[in-house]
């Protein structure tokens, strides 16, 4: 009977890590191409406007992005109406009260914790290392590809002119 409801608390763990891994490799080209969106935007503003008006216009965008994702999240944890009048409740009958939850994890608290981690290590790491392994050219090209961004030339002083493609 507990065998059962193990796997199937497996299955819904395995499901549920699977699905977000795979949200999560979904977004890296999305990422990439808002990286090199962002880096294009940023150049032909430095040819329009100039270095420093560029440099504002892009931190006012970014700003304004922060802005609309924060309201987005302040929406989103805004609590509901019921919640609200729950609250109205507790606050005039104080012997309703709930008490505050501990500040920290209890030992038995750590223990299942680190048994749930212990369960879940072998079931996620097959599902990792397929994943992986199904990515691994995409990884490849990443590697490469940031290892090619980040090598410093050296030709940093030489004009337009003296620049030559790799």
């Amino acid at each position: 009977m507990f065998q059962m409801m193990f796997r199937r608390a497996q299955a819904a763990v395995e499901t549920t890590i699977d699905q977000a891994i795979n949200r999560a490799l979904l977004m890296v080209p999305f990422l990439v191409a808002a990286g090199f969106g962002t880096a294009a935007l940023a150049y032909r503003l430095n040819r329009q406007f100039g270095p420093e008006t560029a440099n504002l216009i892009m931190a006012g965008l970014f700003v304004g992005i922060g802005l609309i994702a924060a309201s987005f999240s302040a929406v989103r944890s805004t609590p509901g109406v019921p919640a609200v009048e729950e609250a109205a409740k507790i606050a005039d009958d104080p012997k309703s009260v709930p008490p505050a939850p501990p500040a920290e994890l209890s030992e038995a608290d750590r223990e299942m914790m680190m048994a749930a981690v212990g369960t879940l290590a072998p079931i996620a790491t097959p599902i990792l290392m397929r994943m992986v392994i199904k990515n691994l050219p995409l990884l490849a090209v990443l590697t490469a590809g940031i290892f090619v961004v980040t090598r410093d030339t050296g030709s940093d002083t030489a004009s337009g002119s003296d620049r030559v493609a790799i």
